[in-house]
């Protein structure tokens, strides 16, 4: 959502078509088979009193800066959705929101995407060479899902 509302700016700094189509309509994987044309709803997991909370204030801050909408039709697949815990820099514990997709993933064609291990960075590594850390928590929404995609991306966290 962020980046569409910046379309203007990556038309400036980029003419390949591909990117600006991703940016402006939203990302649409390789689908393997249909869609389902009737709608599937999985059951919520059980959550704690503070998973269940921690949920409703995220998606309300989610909501407010427009990440993720109210669905305003009926949805076609309705995902479980949990926390996982997770320490901060400071060795707090708080959450990072996760939506079990397993379901929508089954019709989509699997991305192989390979991370770098510690150990590669450290093989890579030359003396002067200097390291960051970026905090993608909010990465996942920078790119919008597509039109056709949205009904199949709905949790029960917006629905209660």
């Amino acid at each position: 959502m962020r980046l569409r509302n910046r379309i203007a700016f990556w038309e400036r700094i980029t003419h390949d078509s591909s990117t600006l189509s991703l940016i402006q309509d939203g990302a649409l994987p390789s689908l393997t088979q249909d869609l389902p044309s009737s709608s599937i709803w999985l059951m919520p997991y059980k959550q704690d009193e503070s998973q269940k909370e921690f949920l409703d204030q995220e998606f309300q801050r989610l909501m407010q800066e427009g990440s993720v909408v109210f669905p305003t039709t009926r949805p076609r697949m309705v995902s479980p959705c949990f926390t996982v815990p997770k320490t901060k820099g400071d060795g707090s514990i708080t959450h990072r929101l996760t939506i079990d997709a397993t379901c929508l993933n089954a019709f989509t064609a699997s991305i192989p995407f390979a991370t770098s291990s510690i150990d590669d960075v450290i093989t890579l590594a030359q003396p002067t060479d200097a390291a960051s850390v970026f905090d993608m928590s909010n990465a996942f929404f920078s790119i919008a899902a597509s039109v056709m995609l949205r009904p199949f991306l709905c949790s029960w966290a917006w629905l209660h």
